[in-house]
This record gives C-alpha cells, structure tokens and sequence, in this order.
C-alpha cells in the first residue's frame, strides 16, 4: 500500500452530489412518514395512540432531520474540500480539465471563475462570461447555465461523450411523440445531467416528485427542479431548472418552452427558452407553496406578447439540488 495524497476532484464532487441527494431523500421520507402518522392518526384515537403518534414527533422525527442535514453537510464538506483543492491547483498552474468536466461547485463564481482553465472550459461547454452569471454568494456551478447558442450549435460533453443538446435528448428519449428537445422536461432532464444529478422523468408537472421533493426553500439547490402544476389548456404543467440564489424564497431559473411554442416540433429560440425568469415562493397556510414567475415579454404561439411580473403559477412543488 502507496502513501499517496491527493485527489480526483471530479469524482469526489460527483460523490459528494450522492451524498447530498440521499439527504434529500431523508427528507423526503420525512415528509411521506408525516403523511402516515396523520393519517394514523384520523383512524386511532386514545392514550395508546397518543404515545404513538407522540414517539415519531418527539424522538423519531427530529432524529431523521438531524440525519438528512448531517448527510447532506458531509457532501458539502466534499464539495468545498473539492473547491479549495480546485483553486490551489489552478494557483500553482496545474488545473486539470478532468476535475472539472460535468461536474459542479456551490460557491462564488468570482472564485471558480479564476480557477477555470480555458481546456476546462471548453470540456464543460461554457465560458467565464457565463460561469459570472451565478453572483457571489449565491448558488452558483463550474458547469454554467448553457446558452442559446450552445443549445442549438454547441457540443457538451456529458459522462465523458460529446454530444449536442439535441442528441442528447433523442438519446434518452425525448422524441416526438413523447416529447422534444424544445419541451421543458427534456431541457429539465439535460440539465440535471449536465450538473451530475439525479434524471427526472414524467411530465413538467411531475418531475420534482420523481427525484424527490423537499419540503423547504431553504433545501433548494442549483439544479433543482420546480414544478408547476397542469391546467386545462396545458394538462402536462410546466418545470423549471434553478440556477440561483436571489434572496430566502427568490431564485433565478432556467427553462425551456417558457412560450409555448414547442406544440408541433421543437422550437428553440429567445422567446422559447430563458435564463432570466425570476421565481418568488410563498407559503400557504397548509404548509404548501405558492409560485409567481416574473418573465420578460415573450411572443406565444397566436402572435400574443405574454409574460411580466408576478405570473401566479399556483402550488409548486420543488427537489433537491446541489447544496443550498
């Protein structure tokens, strides 16, 4: 056995985003055992059940939290261990595109953005203009949001193999009549890939739930996926990729088929997907979450202009990410 020191800062955060994903899955399970306990409940009454439903509030519960936070602080330790070991390589001129391809970093993007080589760069399909797009002290990622231009001309290069956003798609499914490269769950899909996390599945409307919810905006993570629900005009809903951290319950996030116009092909263009749309949260008195989207003016399907501040999006619901 070799005394060696050092480390695959690729992997290490690729197993650091594990351990923050089992920790939101604690929660999850949390949330779903708060579910059986009320119900349980509704259907026991007396001493016998007090004490029972009394266990899972005042020892079993808490115990669990503790656990989802106590998993979920060891992989943001990885992930700053990572950081830092990413930042002194860069200083000392040695900064390996290996450490960086598809994999992402919680911290100021001032920071990251020295660190990243060109090589990296361009492994990692972004650039320092857009790595900036994340400000200091907010969630931000070494894998940038894509732009426009990379979505319809670029390469990626996710799990080691190049492939345009397109591809990609078709590649895991995402083809008519199923679905397309211009709908929002594609683009929700590609860009968990893009940042080593969990594929959703289902519609808009249901790929929170399919990766795990979270109950708190505080859990809320680059890469999170909010979902919106469907209504009679759009029975699939909607989702949306958040990208950062504007205040307690704000975030910027990313989508695709914010104009609706991907009803017959994909349409990929300015109007149709967005880096820009600012998400507000508030709470009901049942515990669940409000949305309200402010979206820049965008042209829908019938030549209408549609979007603005404060679009009621209804209850969303939200997964994990990265580490908040």
């Amino acid at each position: 056995m070799t005394n060696m020191e050092g480390m695959n800062i690729g992997e290490v955060l690729h197993l650091a985003n594990q351990f923050i994903g089992r920790g939101s899955e604690l929660e999850t399970a949390v949330s779903a055992i708060d579910g059986i306990v009320n119900q349980i409940s509704m259907n026991w009454t007396g001493p016998d059940a007090t004490a029972f439903v009394g266990w899972w509030h005042s020892q079993h519960r808490p115990n669990l939290v503790n656990a989802a936070s106590a998993v979920q602080g060891l992989g943001q330790s990885a992930i700053n261990n990572a950081r830092q070991q990413e930042l002194a390589s860069s200083v000392q001129g040695s900064s390996s595109a290996l450490g960086l391809v598809g994999a992402a970093v919680v911290g100021s993007a001032v920071g990251v953005t020295a660190a990243v080589s060109s090589t990296a760069k361009a492994a990692a399909g972004g650039t320092v203009a857009a790595a900036a797009n994340s400000a200091p002290g907010s969630l931000g990622a070494v894998t940038p949001t894509p732009s426009l231009d990379q979505l319809t001309s670029g390469t990626f290069n996710i799990g080691g193999k190049e492939v345009t956003y397109s591809q990609w798609c078709a590649d895991h499914g995402y083809v008519p009549p199923k679905s397309d490269a211009g709908q929002c769950a594609a683009y929700a899909a590609f860009r968990r890939a893009q940042l080593g996390l969990t594929l959703p599945n289902g519609n808009g409307d249901s790929e929170a739930s399919s990766v795990g919810l979270v109950n708190s905006p505080s859990s809320i993570g680059v890469g999170s996926l909010v979902s919106v629900p469907g209504t009679n005009d759009n029975p699939y809903g909607h989702v949306m990729v958040v990208e950062q951290r504007l205040g307690s319950n704000e975030f910027r996030v990313s989508e695709m088929n914010a104009a609706g116009l991907s009803v017959n092909g994909p349409s990929i263009n300015a109007d149709n997907f967005r880096t820009d749309s600012i998400l507000k949260l508030s709470q009901n008195s049942n515990g669940s979450w409000n949305g309200a989207l402010d979206r820049s003016l965008v042209m829908s399907p019938t030549g209408v202009l549609q979007g603005g501040n404060n679009q009621p999006l209804g209850t969303v619901t939200f997964s994990g990410g990265l580490a908040p």
